[in-house]
């Protein structure tokens, strides 16, 4: 269902991700486990499981794979590939509110949101269609390897984007001003 619930709200906008963003490419699921129920953001991949988040937990629903969002006008040349639907949401706000900090691309992009690296053999067949390959990472061990593998891969096409943030772990780390090594 549409995306409403106050508290996933609360939380949306505790991350500094905008709304209608968020209202945009998610969706409010509800589910329960062994009797116990529970609400989240969720966010569709292409074997149409689900990866959820509240600000509690953190899982998938149904088979894990990458999800994909072509751009607004449609099949783009380039693509901009995040390791989480969070970073995503952040890079998409970032460039709606004109506050990239020097971090987003000037053309529109699909979007590929790995959901985790693990997913990364499930994304290398997806990238051979795309001329450009934008990789906003995480600065930790598992997203740099996970960069590095793709720009191997795609050595000509590979553009690592995480140099622009490299003080910080991740996009949504940057507009929540939480520099690396920095205590939470």
């Amino acid at each position: 269902c549409n995306l409403s619930h106050p508290y996933l709200r609360d939380y949306i906008l505790e991350r500094r991700v905008d709304y209608d963003i968020a209202r945009k490419y998610c969706q409010e699921v509800h589910y329960c486990i062994y009797g116990k129920h529970y609400y989240a953001i969720s966010f569709q991949n292409i074997e149409g499981g689900i990866e959820t988040r509240n600000k509690f937990s953190k899982r998938s629903i149904g088979k894990k794979s990458i999800s994909v969002i072509h751009s607004d006008t449609g099949h783009s040349k380039r693509c901009c590939v995040f390791e989480g639907f969070f970073n995503m949401l952040t890079y998409a706000t970032m460039k709606k509110w004109k506050i990239d900090y020097g971090i987003c691309i000037e053309d529109d992009c699909d979007f590929i949101v790995l959901n985790s690296v693990s997913n990364l053999k499930a994304l290398l067949p997806c990238l051979s269609e795309y001329d450009y390959i934008h990789c906003y990472l995480d600065n930790d061990a598992a997203g740099v390897k996970t960069t590095q593998h793709i720009i191997k891969t795609y050595p000509g096409n590979t553009i690592d984007e995480s140099i622009r943030y490299k003080s910080y772990n991740d996009l949504n780390d940057v507009v929540n001003g939480r520099i690396m090594n920095q205590k939470r």
